[in-house]
């Protein structure tokens, strides 16, 4: 485990974790989905590991990348076959259902934030049986920002009854960070996901970690 700044965690009431990359590995699926959406489009298919570096990031977004044009029709069939394998494919990652028991019996309030579509990611949620393991959960189509935009913070941290200065964003991508911050919220990036460790530390959070069970010894 390393701790970029040696800050002493204490007052935590509320805790939002990200999904992709910090709790589960969905990878496989999300490749599958993306290249399904570029094929049924016309175009080429996208390199496996091009692909996982933008898990995490609104998928609109990154289709703007192969083809503004056929953004809307991407994202269609993304969604769509999502509907069909995302489940299957996903899987925990090290640590995530004993941290997340460990938030429960030390009654810290959960909650999840995603880009994913709230249809697709219960559905994983579901299957992972994870999905009573949070307090409040929102998806990236329930907000009218997401990450790095604080706003998502802000929100949730009301529904779980916290101010910011008492909430711990945990996650695996610079956005996290960002929203972290702007929000007045202590950050907790964690390195199994899709951003780099050298990226993370350049957005200075308050903790690095390797995985998300990390955050047990944090909390203790």
């Amino acid at each position: 485990m390393h701790i970029f700044v040696h800050v002493v965690i204490k007052g935590i009431k509320a805790i939002i974790f990200d999904l992709d990359g910090t709790l589960i590995d969905a990878s496989d699926g999300v490749v599958e989905c993306f290249n399904y959406a570029l094929k049924e489009a016309g175009l080429k298919p996208a390199p496996a590991e091009e692909i996982k570096s933008t898990i995490g990031y609104p998928p609109k977004e990154v289709f703007k990348r192969y083809s503004k044009s056929k953004v809307e029709f991407l994202h269609r069939k993304l969604l769509e076959r999502a509907k069909e394998v995302m489940a299957e494919k996903s899987r925990l990652l090290p640590g995530a259902r004993e941290t997340l028991e460990f938030c429960h019996r030390n009654g810290f309030k959960c909650g999840m934030a995603t880009t994913k579509y709230r249809e697709n990611g219960m559905k994983v949620l579901t299957k992972l049986e994870i999905d009573n393991c949070f307090d409040v959960i929102l998806f990236g189509d329930e907000v009218e920002f997401v990450k790095p935009h604080p706003g998502i913070i802000y929100r949730m941290a009301e529904k779980l009854s916290a101010k910011p200065e008492e909430t711990l964003v945990v996650g695996d991508t610079i956005n996290d960070v960002m929203a972290a911050k702007a929000a007045g919220a202590t950050s907790v990036s964690v390195t199994s996901g899709v951003d780099p460790k050298w990226k993370l530390l350049n957005e200075k959070p308050d903790y690095l970690i390797d995985t998300v069970g990390d955050l047990i010894k944090l909390l203790s």
